[in-house]
């Protein structure tokens, strides 16, 4: 079984900046870290999509940098990922465990699709098997 870990990043993240700090570098500072908590995990293979132009510096060589429009939705990005598992992690999430990230996976034995969900709603991770249920996002053709 192939597993991979996608770190999302979105220009738009960078609105969470804190006062007083620039906030394309609190968005590569937050990336940064979550890529490197994903790139540090074992049996997955860790990925970069982004909508920021020149982060593909802060990720491992030989790591693959998959560019995104700014408003591409998920499901058209987990399409456009590899293996047989997939998890897509918010990269505003530098301090997420990587213990949520296994888990995300090991529920899929019973689930087709599992969420993490973020502190203050919504979620910071999606994982599932490819390809993706349709029933996931059964609006996404639908003008």
């Amino acid at each position: 079984m192939t597993r991979t870990a996608a770190v999302l990043v979105r220009q738009s993240m960078a609105r969470a900046a804190p006062e007083g700090v620039a906030p394309d570098e609190f968005l590569e500072a937050v990336a940064e870290d979550t890529y490197e908590m994903v790139a540090g995990l074992e049996l997955l293979t860790p990925v970069l999509v982004t909508s920021v132009a020149g982060l593909e510096e802060i990720v491992w060589p030989g790591t693959e940098v998959i560019t995104i429009a700014e408003d591409e939705p998920l499901k058209s990005i987990v399409k456009r990922l590899d293996g047989d598992q997939v998890v897509v992690i918010a990269a505003d999430a530098p301090d997420l465990p990587p213990l949520l990230v296994g888990k995300l996976f090991r529920e899929l034995g019973r689930a087709q699709i599992t969420v993490c969900p973020a502190e203050r709603g919504g979620a910071v991770a999606l994982a599932c098997g490819l390809p993706m249920p349709d029933w996931a996002d059964p609006d996404l053709d639908d003008p």
